[in-house]
C-alpha cells in the first residue's frame, strides 16, 4: 500500500505528516500498524479519508519513531540524527517501555 498520512491529536495538533518527508508511506499488509491496515483496507484508490483511533492503540509512537527515522535517513542534504527531531536525545533504547519513559526523540510523539 502506498499513501500519504497525517497524524493529529484530537485537538488538531499535527504529530506527523508524510508530506513533510516528501514521500508517501509504503507498507505491506502484516506491517506493525494493524490499526492503519484495518482502516486502509476500507478505502478505494485515490480516496481521501479521516479515521479516529483511540489512544489505547499505544504501539503507534514507537512504530512512528522507526518510520520517522527511516524517512529522515532518506532525505537528501538534510542534517539529521537517528534519534528524531530533538538534538539532545542521544540514547538508544532496546525496550519500548524505556523509550516511552525517557522519550522517543520526536517532540510530537513524546507528548
Amino acid at each position: 500500500l502506498v499513501f500519504h498520512y497525517k497524524v493529529m491529536k484530537i485537538d488538531g495538533t499535527v504529530i506527523e505528516d508524510s508530506r513533510h518527508y516528501q514521500k508517501p508511506m509504503k507498507i505491506t499488509l502484516g506491517h506493525k500498524l494493524e490499526c492503519w491496515e484495518q482502516c486502509l483496507q476500507t478505502m478505494r484508490i485515490g480516496e481521501v479519508a479521516k479515521f479516529t483511533i483511540g489512544k489505547e492503540v499505544c504501539v503507534y509512537p514507537t512504530v512512528a519513531k522507526q518510520i520517522g527515522d527511516y524517512y529522515k535517513s532518506q532525505m537528501p542534504n538534510q542534517k539529521h540524527s537517528q534519534h528524531g527531531d530533538n538534538d539532545h536525545t542521544h540514547s538508544r533504547h532496546c525496550c519500548g517501555f524505556m523509550a516511552m519513559e525517557q522519550g522517543l526523540g520526536y517532540s510530537g510523539l513524546d507528548s
